[in-house]
């Protein structure tokens, strides 16, 4: 299981929410460990940062943070690897194809049988170690090139898994619009996503999140009143201008 924490702005991110962002996180990877990573746009390139170090070990690079300054959409992930997936630095999230950048909370159980016969045999064998998460991104990925909509890709996806999963937190983005789903079968607190909008002057800034986590999914002190939480079964599509549509699926 993992953590996510995104922002996204209508001008530059500012650097007290990126800041904000990794005294959050950093905390929680003592916890999630197995690396951390994170994905934005910088003057609308996708780029990817990674490291097989945990966050609150780590050295946060000031040539990653002014680049983050750069960018209008940035998320994070903080990786605890799911049972029997390698921990490397291949395995770390984000990941990126093509102008997309991809991350995900959650385990999907036999994904090998679920997942990769529908992937052809070349993006197979392109899959280092055939995590979950990106063959799943591979599969959404493969669908979206071919036209259709997140929400038809992600569909596409749901009756393949039959169910089989514990959770498909999501977010991705083209460097335009930001995805984010939220899916769980298990421990609602602990996957639960919620996100909160700043206005400050002429900015608006929204942060998206995975709730704090402790021992057990009943304990989890509760979020503030000033986080939405996004809801089970929800996909939220927030455009550039961050206006927000949700979606059931």
């Amino acid at each position: 299981m993992c953590r996510l924490y995104a922002i996204i702005s209508d001008s530059f991110i500012d650097g007290n929410f990126i800041d904000s962002a990794l005294n959050y996180l950093s905390p929680l990877s003592k916890k999630h460990k197995d690396g951390w990573g994170v994905g934005y746009y910088n003057f609308g390139r996708p780029m990817i940062y990674k490291s097989d170090k945990s966050l609150y070990m780590d050295t946060f690079p000031e040539s990653l943070r002014k680049d983050l300054k750069n960018s209008k959409i940035i998320f994070f992930h903080i990786r605890r690897a799911s049972p029997g997936i390698a921990i490397n630095m291949d395995n770390v999230h984000p990941f990126k194809l093509g102008n997309y950048i991809f991350a995900h909370n959650g385990t999907i159980n036999n994904y090998k049988d679920r997942i990769l016969p529908q992937l052809s045999r070349k993006v197979q064998q392109s899959l280092s170690d055939h995590t979950d998460s990106e063959a799943m991104f591979y599969y959404l990925y493969d669908k979206l090139i071919q036209g259709y909509s997140y929400k038809e890709s992600f569909e596409k996806l749901l009756g393949i898994l039959d169910n089989d999963f514990t959770a498909l937190n999501t977010m991705l983005s083209d460097g335009l619009s930001f995805y984010v789903t939220n899916l769980w079968n298990i421990k609602p607190n602990y996957h639960s996503l919620y996100y909160r909008i700043i206005e400050e002057e002429e900015t608006r800034t929204m942060m998206i999140r995975s709730t704090a986590d402790s021992k057990n999914d009943e304990d989890i002190a509760p979020i503030g009143p000033e986080w939405i939480k996004i809801g089970n079964h929800k996909m939220m599509i927030v455009s550039p201008n961050l206006e927000i549509r949700m979606e059931d699926i």
